[in-house]
């Protein structure tokens, strides 16, 4: 065989694009061989080797066809020469058989077409409504894990990490980090921010009929007019009424610090107040608030408070001299 370079052989097409021609004749050729290189899930090349020892068409099954060209004629020893199709098609996780054919030789080999690689599965947890915590909005509460197609884990982050209030609706994106193919996953979620008039619609809406729920819906009408000074007042008041409204334990925990909450997302300080109930006196009101905040009632302590209390609230006593009951009183002890 002459020792001539390796020549690639040109792509023809399938042999019925040449019906009215003729087809071209098969290459003459010995010692052929069929290999597989730059194999991955998206395309292979099929790779065909012989010595020619007359120009033609190296034949591959499914219609594609080679024709065999040199730079040099062949001579009688045979030229070694090489075809590379390149197939853009593959079905990724199959088997596909190839054969190739000469007059005078063939090969044939199968290819193992890989898998598409799958990207990383992410998996997002957490609620899609929440109740924002002050008045910037709430944290987002989304929470994102990611693995690998091999089950490795992966970072992931959810973003923006602080949802506003307005609007009260945002998209959350939530994203994985790359795979070892550079792939990465994204999701997305809707989260809806509840600001304080939603909140304490909720709060409302959980409460029996009766006292506590009149007030809970009356700061929650302060909070719809925008009237800020009207709504913290207003809270004040409900805080005042609940050691009196009959919830108990956990309810009663959970209540306060709602109302507490709330007041955050106003951007408010809720007043320490207390709306006069029948009999009561300021003398009595002062006594109670004391106690409540574990100091000794005493009365000199207990004096000192009624004068604070009066200066807080010239206008407390009717003109008899009386505390009238539904008076709202400032308590700054």
């Amino acid at each position: 065989m002459a020792t001539t370079s390796a020549t690639a052989l040109t792509l023809l097409g399938g042999l019925t694009q040449h019906a009215e021609a003729g087809p071209p004749p098969l290459a003459e050729c010995h010692d052929m061989t069929l290999t597989f290189s730059n194999v991955s899930y998206r395309s292979y090349d099929v790779v065909v080797t012989a010595v020619v020892t007359r120009a033609g068409i190296f034949q591959l099954n499914e219609g594609h066809a080679y024709f065999g060209t040199s730079e040099t004629p062949p001579i009688p020893e045979g030229v070694l020469m090489t075809s590379t199709a390149t197939i853009i098609s593959p079905d990724p996780g199959t088997a596909v058989e190839w054969g190739a054919s000469c007059v005078g030789g063939s090969a044939s080999g199968i290819v193992h077409v890989p898998r598409a690689p799958v990207p990383p599965r992410l998996s997002v947890e957490g609620p899609l409504t929440i109740r924002a915590t002050g008045h910037h909005g709430a944290t987002d509460p989304l929470r994102a894990t990611a693995v690998d197609n091999r089950g490795h884990r992966l970072p992931a982050h959810c973003a923006p990490a602080i949802l506003p209030l307005t609007p009260s609706r945002t998209t959350v994106t939530c994203t994985s980090g790359r795979d070892s193919t550079g792939r990465v996953a994204t999701t997305t979620r809707v989260v809806t921010v509840l600001g304080a008039g939603p909140q304490l619609a909720q709060l409302r809406d959980s409460l029996g009929r009766g006292h506590l729920r009149d007030l809970v819906s009356a700061a929650h009408d302060a909070v719809v007019r925008r009237d800020g000074p009207a709504s913290a007042r207003r809270l004040g008041i409900v805080l005042d009424a609940l050691p009196t409204s009959g919830l108990k334990g956990q309810r009663l925990v959970d209540v306060r610090t709602d109302i507490e909450r709330i007041g955050h997302v106003l951007g408010r300080v809720i007043p320490v107040v207390h709306q006069v109930r029948p009999g009561e006196t300021v003398w009595s009101v002062v006594t109670d608030a004391l106690r409540h905040k574990g100091i000794v009632a005493d009365d000199h302590s207990v004096a000192l408070g009624v004068r604070l209390v009066l200066a807080s609230n010239p206008a407390a006593l009717d003109r008899f001299g009386y505390l009238q009951p539904g008076t709202v009183l400032a308590l700054p002890l």
